[in-house]
């Protein structure tokens, strides 16, 4: 009986870190495509060249996967409620609360 309890915690951990893991690979390819399809002008003032700046280097870094999960979803530029990446974290996260199965294969 000693034996069967660590067992079954090892085990719960490895799936939360599992599902963690399947989510933040989806939300890493809905970023990288959103932001690959968005339109930057040309006329920008100085604060909106910084934050194109900042927001060019944390896409590089995602790509590389030069960051962690905690820094991802740290990553917020104007303090404002949700994150830049948070927010595709989340739709991800219902996204696999909705359909476990179909998540795990397309994100395995």
């Amino acid at each position: 009986m000693r034996f069967i309890i660590p067992i079954v915690i090892i085990l719960t951990l490895a799936s939360c870190s599992n599902k963690a893991k399947l989510i933040e690979t989806c939300a890493d390819e809905d970023f990288l495509i959103a932001e690959d399809r968005r339109w930057v002008k040309f006329d920008m003032t100085e604060n909106e060249k910084i934050y194109q700046r900042e927001r060019r280097n944390f896409k590089i870094n995602v790509e590389d996967g030069k960051l962690s999960l905690q820094e991802k979803l740290r990553f917020n530029q104007f303090n404002e409620t949700t994150g830049l990446y948070e927010g595709y974290y989340g739709q991800c996260e219902d996204r696999f609360n909705h359909n476990p199965e179909t998540f795990k294969q397309k994100y395995k």
